[in-house]
């Protein structure tokens, strides 16, 4: 029988897994060990997935908080100093923070709708100007 499963119930399995054991987990769960074994291979590539998605083909569009983080901060810092900051500027950034980290990635910076959830944190360093940071992964 077919069952899909989400990339946060694949994580909560990983996670009992890698305190309990592959078959421990497997029974917990009701899933067969050879799906715990697949997914604990593939842990870091679930991370950065998002939680609801069931159809894992990798994470095209994911979450990468390493890169978030360290872009967030260099605005920050940028703004402190009083050096204005472009698309352009944060864009390259987040591209070179991506390849340092050993990921290609290509990163799009656009406006976002004022007050939605999607808003990213770079909105906060902008001087009230939201952005969506989107980050596909290049393979």
């Amino acid at each position: 029988r077919y069952a899909s499963y989400t990339a946060g119930f694949n994580l909560k399995v990983v996670e009992h897994a890698f305190e309990h054991g592959n078959c421990a987990a497997g029974r917990h769960f009701s899933v067969n060990p050879v799906r715990v074994r697949y997914w604990r291979k593939r842990e870091e590539e679930l991370h950065a997935t998002k939680k609801d998605c069931r159809a894992f083909r990798g994470p095209k569009q994911g979450n990468f908080p390493l890169v978030k983080n360290e872009v967030l901060d260099y605005v920050k810092r940028l703004r402190s100093e009083g050096c204005g900051v472009s698309h352009e500027l944060i864009q390259n950034h987040a591209g070179a923070t991506a390849r340092n980290h050993g990921t290609f990635l290509l990163v799009i910076l656009k406006p976002a709708a004022v007050g939605r959830d999607s808003c990213s944190e770079i909105g906060c360093a902008l001087e009230g100007a939201h952005y969506l940071i989107l980050i596909y992964l290049i393979a």
